[in-house]
C-alpha cells in the first residue's frame, strides 16, 4: 500500500506551512540588490521616454499592488442564482416596508 496524501515517510522533514530556505535567500539575496540599487535605478528611469517609463511601471505595479478579482458570474447557472437571490432580497424590503407601513 502507498502513502495517503499529505503523508511522508521523512518524519523529521519541514513542518507544514514552514517556507524553503533556499526561496526565503533568495528573496533576501534580491531584496538586498534592490536596495543598492534603488538610485541607479530612479536615474535609468528618469532617462527613458515617458511611454517607456509608464510600461515599466505599470508591470512593476503587478508586484507590489494586489489584483482585483473579477466579481462576474462564470456560467448562466451563478447569473440564475444571483438573480434569485437579488429578487429574494427585494421582497424582504418589500415585505419589510409594508410591515412597517401597517404598524405606523
Amino acid at each position: 500500500m502507498g502513502l495517503k496524501k499529505g503523508q511522508c515517510n521523512n518524519l523529521a522533514g519541514r513542518k507544514k506551512g514552514t517556507p524553503n530556505r533556499t526561496t526565503y535567500e533568495m528573496k533576501l539575496a534580491f531584496q538586498t540588490i534592490l536596495d543598492l540599487n534603488v538610485e541607479q535605478m530612479e536615474v535609468d528611469l528618469k532617462e527613458l521616454t515617458a511611454k517607456e517609463r509608464l510600461t515599466i511601471l505599470l508591470k512593476l505595479a503587478d508586484f507590489v499592488i494586489p489584483k482585483v478579482q473579477s466579481t462576474l458570474p462564470d456560467d448562466s447557472e451563478s447569473i440564475y442564482q444571483q438573480k434569485k437571490l437579488m429578487q429574494k432580497f427585494y421582497d424582504n424590503q418589500q415585505k419589510n416596508s409594508e410591515n412597517t407601513a401597517k404598524e405606523q
